[in-house]
């Protein structure tokens, strides 16, 4: 499949400038070619912009170190990229796999900022939780007669809201602690080796 350079109109340059970046927007409209889809999502993942965010299921980013039959993903080869050549700032993922993880440490160590999958899916994980937990401590009543199934799953409808709102405070808190701990590592380190701590600054 091939994707057509969109001609200047209706702001189509405009837009792939945003989605590809200036250098490869430049090539592929001066090159007269057409470009592939795969070559524009390729270089869509390596687009200089501040966040990516990753859904759905796919592995699109791996180590330099890995080899494309070392992911096990082969509907993606083509599109795949290493984390040494990505030049967002941040990256997020609401599915599941979308990095190995030695492409996540080989983008952290070129300065980008990325947590693990389990981590930015945790709100599913705490999600589950709660109505797990919710189930558990209705369940005695349920078996009792003292509420009817109908009446449990009416009430378990009405916490929806609350719900969400204390996964999301969660999730924020939770964000907030890793992002103290990383802007503390370097005094913090002698904690993990046993050496002695640095004197706090006054």
């Amino acid at each position: 499949m091939t994707l057509k350079i969109a001609a200047p109109t209706f702001g189509g340059t405009q837009r792939l400038v945003r989605a590809v970046g200036k250098f490869n927007a430049m090539r592929m409209l001066l090159s007269g070619r057409p470009v592939t889809a795969q070559e524009v999502m390729s270089a869509i993942l390596k687009a200089e912009v501040d966040l990516l965010w990753f859904g759905g299921i796919g592995t699109y980013v791996k180590a330099s170190t890995e080899t494309h039959s070392d992911i096990g993903d082969r509907a993606n080869d083509a599109i795949r990229v290493n984390g040494n050549e990505l030049r967002v700032k941040v990256v997020g993922e609401g599915g599941n796999l979308g990095w190995t993880q030695a492409g996540r440490i080989e983008f952290a160590a070129h300065g980008g900022r990325v947590n693990t999958d389990f981590i930015d899916n945790s709100a599913g994980v705490d999600t589950s939780d709660h109505e797990v937990n919710i189930k558990i401590l209705l369940a005695p009543d349920v078996r009792a007669g003292r509420l009817a199934s109908e009446a449990r799953n009416e009430l378990l409808a009405s916490m929806t809201d609350d719900v969400a709102q204390l996964v999301l405070t969660h999730n924020v808190d939770q964000n907030l602690a890793l992002s103290t701990e990383a802007a503390q590592e370097s005094t913090m380190a002698s904690a993990q080796d046993g050496s002695p701590m640095p004197n706090n600054p006054a």
